[in-house]
């Protein structure tokens, strides 16, 4: 069967859109009709978007079926499949490796699809595409509570989140403020060099993905409005580490000295010149 035949004519596969894309290969009945090729040039319809709509909505084509022990073995095998998929995009995009994205293409959506289907009216839009906004907002927030802490603490990026760090510190801060002890939650801001919007904004909001309840919102008004007149005196003086463009190699463990068989990851990591100097005075964790 010719593509042109499978896609309806050489006009309508022109003017195919990623969410006709994605309906036809989740709908059985039309899948039926196309060969695997067929399957595969849909995702190059719009290989950004087609991929993530049958992710969003292959288990939605499927919730009509019974739940035997097949339906959730497909179901399982369409998950493992997109993780492979999303391995090879984050390749793609970090080492712009593009000769991957057919393999992408393949494991990510047309064999995913192939494996897991059913019946779809209009696909639902990439829940992940609107967390973006949310996403970006929480890499600024995290940027920026990194430039104030690393004069005074060696965490670095991520490890702050996706450890018990920010829980910890967001704890250190708040528990004076409960005891109505503004002079100790004001001393712990500057040993650390934060300002009152690190401890209402950013540590708030990168705590929400675990979950963690907003104690700030416990702190009696009266003690919040003498935080927020005693910060704004003019007295508390914040340090920043201000980032510059110099790059660092980590060494992946077991580097080869001679270079053989070695990977090496270049992370660009921000850094005062003379960061190194004032290395000796970085506390180590919390105390």
């Amino acid at each position: 069967m010719s593509s042109a035949k499978s896609f309806g004519g050489k006009d309508q596969e022109v003017m195919l859109g990623p969410f006709e894309a994605c309906r036809r290969l989740l709908n059985t009945a039309e899948a039926a009709r196309l060969s695997f090729e067929d399957r595969e040039k849909l995702f190059f319809v719009d290989y950004s978007m087609v991929g993530l709509l049958v992710h969003e909505n292959y288990l939605r084509s499927m919730e009509k079926k019974p739940a035997t022990l097949e339906v959730l073995s497909r179901c399982a095998y369409s998950a493992d499949l997109m993780t492979v998929g999303d391995i090879f995009q984050q390749r793609i995009n970090a080492e712009q490796e593009w000769s991957l994205l057919p393999h992408s293409g393949v494991v990510s959506c047309a064999y995913p699809a192939f494996v897991s289907n059913g019946m779809l009216g209009y696909p639902s839009f990439p829940a992940a595409l609107g967390k973006m906004s949310s996403l970006s907002k929480s890499r600024r927030q995290m940027m920026d509570l990194q430039m104030h802490l690393r004069l005074s603490s060696t965490v670095y990026g991520q490890a702050m989140i996706s450890s018990s760090y920010a829980e910890l510190l967001y704890r250190r801060l708040v528990e004076p403020l409960k005891e109505n002890d503004i002079k100790e939650a004001v001393g712990r801001l500057d040993a650390y060099g934060l300002r009152r919007e690190h401890l209402v904004e950013h540590l708030t909001e990168l705590r929400q993905h675990l979950g963690c309840q907003d104690m700030f919102k416990q702190v009696d008004a009266k003690v919040k409005s003498a935080l927020t007149r005693e910060l704004n005196t003019g007295k508390h003086a914040v340090k920043v580490v201000l980032p510059s463009k110099r790059r660092r190699l980590v060494e992946e463990p077991g580097f080869d000295a001679d270079g053989e068989d070695a990977e090496v990851v270049m992370n660009d990591v921000e850094e005062s010149e003379d960061e190194e100097e004032k290395s000796a005075l970085i506390k180590a964790g919390l105390d």
